[in-house]
């Protein structure tokens, strides 16, 4: 039996990795079909958004070739340990700026190998795209379950044909080789992946996400009790070994990482999950772990968030963030279609589609500055 449930662990292991090299190889005809290679391959439209505190720059670009738009968001690299001996190096010049007793401050200029910006690279870009990441006004909207009926479900399946590319990744047609583990079932298993927003150098912004393989779960307000398996296995079943959580997937396949220097091993097994895989890729405990869904989220297809607790992740704050053990808590000993029911508070910037639906049926007044 033993013999029997490890042909089977490895047969799907071998049909991943040849899944995986296909999809590599077409991904790397797309690279050289691509009409850009250089940032010079693009000229400035104008700068949507710039944040000194998160070290960002936010470009609206246009192809020199193709004509069309861009986003460029650019962000000033986190420091590593391994950086220290450089920057201690006699290559780092000093420049003084100021000095007060015992205070000062320098401009330091460090080598190009620790000087980095990571570029995330959206194109083409759609005006929803150019709209999301302009400097705007946010406000807070209060959505009752019958402005949700009537005004926001309406709009969400307007944005049903917008989700081709979570579909690419679920059926590993894009991304494969980025996935950190994967349970197949096709009810409350997940495909478990970094989040473009984490460079992958360091842990204590690490932001990764859960993606579910279950259709038709559009947002928060459409769980209930039939969601808990799916719920408790994305958050906890590798906190509990050898089946004894009934209904849960038994096997969740992960690949090799590296990061930071060393090599994890790939398992594959019983009683595995995103926590603890989690745990075992980038050695980061549970008790680290923020785990959360989205309201409104940035696509409507169910997924989790998992950000470390030291860092300030864009989208974990209130008006957003809902703690994934908070959810399940509620369906389960509250009301099995609470989230049905309940009064939604949550951000929204106003050029946000669904502001100007909002703003129509008059849930929500612009304000106007003279």
């Amino acid at each position: 039996m033993a013999d029997s449930r490890s042909d089977e662990i490895n047969s799907s292991c071998n049909k991943r990795r040849l899944e995986a090299n296909l999809v590599l190889e077409n991904e790397n005809e797309e690279c050289k079909k691509m009409k850009y290679e250089a940032m010079n391959d693009f000229q400035l439209v104008k700068i949507l958004a710039e944040d000194a505190r998160n070290k960002t720059l936010i470009l609206h670009l246009q192809n020199k070739v193709e004509h069309k738009d861009a986003v460029s968001i650019l962000e000033k690299t986190p420091f590593s340990n391994k950086m220290v001996d450089t920057i201690l190096s006699s290559d780092v010049k000093m420049e003084l700026q100021f000095n007060n007793d015992i205070y000062s401050q320098f401009l330091c200029k460090f080598p190009e190998e620790i000087n980095f910006v990571k570029n995330t690279l959206i194109y083409p870009a759609t005006e929803k795209h150019l709209n999301k990441y302009s400097a705007q006004r946010t406000y807070l909207v209060t959505e009752t379950p019958d402005i949700y009926q009537k005004v926001t479900l309406p709009f969400i399946e307007e944005q049903a044909g917008h989700l081709q590319w979570v579909y690419n990744i679920l059926e590993k047609k894009a991304e494969a080789d980025r996935i950190v583990c994967e349970d197949p079932h096709p009810e409350h298993g997940f495909i478990l992946l970094p989040d473009l927003k984490w460079e992958q150098t360091q842990l204590n912004n690490l932001y990764v996400m859960a993606v579910s393989y279950k259709h038709g779960i559009k947002t928060l307000r459409d769980l209930n009790a039939t969601h808990l398996p799916l719920l408790k296995n994305i958050l906890k079943q590798g906190t509990v070994r050898n089946n004894q959580m009934s209904g849960f997937s038994n096997v969740l396949y992960c690949r090799p990482t590296s990061i930071l220097g060393f090599h994890m091993a790939s398992r594959g097994g019983q009683g595995s999950v995103s926590r603890e895989a989690i745990l075992k890729t980038y050695n980061v405990h549970p008790s680290q772990l923020r785990v959360f869904v989205h309201y409104q989220p940035s696509y409507y297809h169910f997924h989790v968030h998992f950000t470390h607790v030291e860092y300030d992740a864009p989208g974990s704050v209130v008006g957003r963030a809902h703690l994934l053990q908070d959810i399940i808590d509620n369906i389960e000993n509250f009301d099995s279609n609470y989230y049905a029911k309940k009064t939604l508070q949550f951000n929204i910037s106003e050029k946000n589609k669904l502001f100007s639906r909002l703003k129509t049926a008059g849930i929500v007044s612009e304000i106007t500055v003279e």
